[in-house]
């Protein structure tokens, strides 16, 4: 894929190794008995204890940290809090390019000691939240134009009262969401992430709504760890399982987004995706925390997206072909080299079975694997009244009995390939590679393996 053909959909956004800091480089001054870390790109934070804030007091600091907030010089731009626990009451409002960042050598703990929704909140462009831990308290941030959005990364979410999602970003900006770990309450059944009118968006390496952080990055095990050690508001610890509800919150509600990246996660609820434009998602595992969960994968409204080596684990793949607020599915998803254990992918159009399909391309799924016990149908499509018109498969396979695409037209590997190569050229540049690998692998994994002894490889 040509750089012409990348750079059209993507902005240029600097992405970091998942896992790494944002410099290795050594980081002077101190604070609190630890290095102000250095960021990059460079960041000019100040040492929060300097600035009139305590940790570990027990009283409330959230109008120290608003006061220092908006005495920053202009030179300064964000707080550095060292290890400790932070009593903060309040909403805390960042300015464009502020930024709160926590430690690398233990937890920045800060504790919201109210019931009201108080999130840090933001209203511009370029804020960072990095390596806090927030006990009842949202991140809900806003991007007012294009280009550089916001970033929260290796940040952990627990103990939320409120019905509301625990991080929220809005506007046409190039947002990044990167390991952090986000844990429901059984007082909060709403969600973990939300995203709405994003450009250019990456939600990567992320922990969602299970306790489970088996491949993710280091930095992202080790967050997800300490929370399960880190006491509560009222200093008792928490739960083995914190997430008890019982309905399931939404792990991940994107709306009217347009290329963007979901790469890497553990989700452990529904992802609901509407009404996107060049979406790739590919390496997830999806997986429902609780098994009686009744949680997927659903993909409404959306236009030309691709859904690329992941692992679907009890959770079904859901493609909806009508249209979502206005946007008509014009190109079908093209769906490759998952695995699916002891689950299926579903395709249904809720409006028009009468006429044609909104999609004026043929959805195309290709080199998917499934585990399952028997059932009719492991690709199960409605039977359209328009005869001519059939989605497309080929090299689909099983390792157990009862794997059949149901009202589709088997295509030739060479055509699969032919049409995979055409759809990528206006594709995010890692999604076709990556499931032209993953159809190899599948596929070769496929032909070695008996159902007895075959593993599917885990995404992440």
């Amino acid at each position: 894929m040509s750089i012409r053909s990348v750079s059209r959909y993507f902005w240029p956004v600097l992405l970091l190794p998942l896992g790494a800091w944002a410099s290795d480089a050594p980081a002077t001054p101190m604070c609190g008995n630890e290095y102000i870390p250095r960021l990059n790109p460079s960041r000019a934070i100040v040492c929060a204890l300097d600035h009139g804030i305590a940790r570990d007091t027990g009283t409330d600091q959230g109008d120290n940290i608003r006061a220092a907030l908006s005495r920053l010089a202009p030179s300064a731009t964000g707080l550095f809090l060292p290890q400790g626990r932070y009593i903060v009451g309040g909403v805390i409002q960042l300015k464009s390019g502020q930024a709160l960042v926590g430690s690398r050598q233990g937890t920045s703990h800060l504790i919201n000691p109210g019931s009201a929704y108080d999130p840090i909140s933001a209203h511009g462009n370029g804020v960072l939240i990095e390596g806090l831990v927030l006990d009842n308290r949202a991140v809900d941030l806003h991007g007012e134009a294009e280009g550089e959005g916001h970033v929260v990364r290796y940040t952990g979410f627990r103990e939320m009262e409120k019905l509301n999602f625990q991080l929220s970003v809005f506007g046409p900006a190039s947002h990044q969401i990167i390991g952090n770990v986000l844990w429901p309450s059984p007082s909060n059944q709403v969600g973990g992430i939300r995203m709405l009118n994003t450009r250019q968006g990456v939600v990567e390496g992320n922990q969602v709504a299970t306790t489970d952080p088996t491949g993710l990055s280091a930095t992202t095990r080790d967050l997800s760890a300490r929370m399960a050690t880190l006491p509560r508001r009222d200093g008792s610890m928490p739960p083995t399982d914190p997430a008890p509800t019982p309905f399931p919150p939404s792990a991940v509600s994107g709306h009217t987004m347009k290329s963007t990246l979901i790469q890497g996660n553990r989700f452990g609820a529904s992802v609901n995706l509407y009404s996107t434009e060049h979406l790739s998602v590919q390496g997830n595992h999806f997986a429902p925390a609780t098994p009686t969960w009744d949680v997927d994968l659903e993909l409404l409204g959306t236009v030309d997206s691709w859904v690329v080596g992941n692992t679907f684990e009890r959770m079904p793949l859901t493609v909806d072909l009508g249209e979502h607020h206005g946007v008509v599915n014009t190109l079908g998803p093209t769906i490759v080299g998952n695995w699916f254990l002891d689950t299926l992918v579903q395709v249904k159009q809720t409006e028009g079975l009468d006429g044609p399909l909104k999609a004026s391309t043929d959805l195309v799924l290709v080199g998917n694997r499934f585990k399952n016990p028997p059932m009719p149908c492991a690709i199960e499509a409605v039977e359209w009244n328009v005869p001519e018109r059939r989605f497309l498969v080929a090299d689909n396979g099983a390792l157990s009995d009862g794997a059949w695409a149901c009202h589709a037209r088997n295509i030739g590997q060479d055509e699969a390939r032919d049409r995979l190569s055409r759809r990528g050229g206006d594709l995010s540049a890692p999604a076709v590679p990556f499931g032209m690998a993953q159809w190899q692998a599948g596929h070769d994994i496929f032909q070695l393996k008996s159902a007895e002894g075959a593993a599917p490889p885990q995404h992440p």
